[in-house]
């Protein structure tokens, strides 16, 4: 969806008026929910970890095998998705980000093993970010409650993370039980991709389809492309 920069701003603004939504009433809240984290199975083994008072509303996503598990990006950083995470499952985790834009990758300095197309502009985002606008999203207009306690305007960054693997468009990421397909779509940065379960009949897009505006003015969105 492409909308006038206007009305994506009005959207932003209004976000709190249309929580929770209503997709989720269709779900249970798990009990390890957290005031920060909402955390949903919405397939067996496929866990959303949700950000829902925050205006980005990233949902990240679990994806459990037989014998590893899968984390499809890692949200703001503002709360430890890994305490959530390593509630979930006990099976070693590696972190694929759908792109790498800093809603997505805040976790990933907690994790060992992450995956990356290593385009420039991802490595460029692996060394961390410490700007206005990321500060911008810890600032109250960007939430509808408290930051997580320890968390401020000030302080809040994206850290820096290791990529440890390089991927690429068709690999397979075998999770035992579960295979997954990278398809790499650039558009909304050079390094987006989906994740295709082809078995389950699942497909995870990250940021280039959504309920809601699409954000295509960033230097980095090729819209062409």
């Amino acid at each position: 969806m492409i909308v006038p920069f206007a009305n994506a701003r009005a959207d932003l603004k209004t976000f709190c008026e249309r929580l929770p939504r209503s997709a989720y009433s269709n779900f249970e809240k798990n009990s390890i929910s957290t005031d920060w984290f909402e955390v949903y199975e919405v397939e067996t083994d496929v866990w959303a970890i949700y950000e829902p008072f925050q205006w980005q509303e990233v949902i990240s996503y679990l994806i459990i095998g037989s014998d590893s598990a899968l984390l499809f990006d890692t949200g703001n950083g503002m709360d430890d998705i890994k305490a959530i995470v390593d509630q979930l499952t006990d099976k070693p985790i590696q972190v694929l980000n759908s792109h790498s834009h800093f809603d997505h990758i805040g976790g990933n300095y907690q994790f060992r093993e992450i995956l990356s197309p290593s385009t420039k502009f991802s490595v460029a985002n692996s060394r961390g970010n410490d700007n206005q606008q990321i500060k911008m999203e810890a600032s109250a207009e960007a939430l509808c409650k408290g930051l997580p306690a320890g968390v401020t305007k000030e302080d809040h960054r994206t850290k820096p993370y290791s990529i440890t693997a390089q991927v690429k468009d068709g690999d397979i990421i075998d999770l035992g039980s579960r295979k997954l397909e990278i398809l790499h779509i650039p558009g909304h940065t050079d390094d987006s991709v989906a994740l295709l379960d082809r078995d389950s009949g699942l497909l995870w897009t990250g940021d280039s389809f959504y309920e809601g505006p699409i954000w295509l003015y960033f230097p980095e969105t090729d819209l062409a492309a």
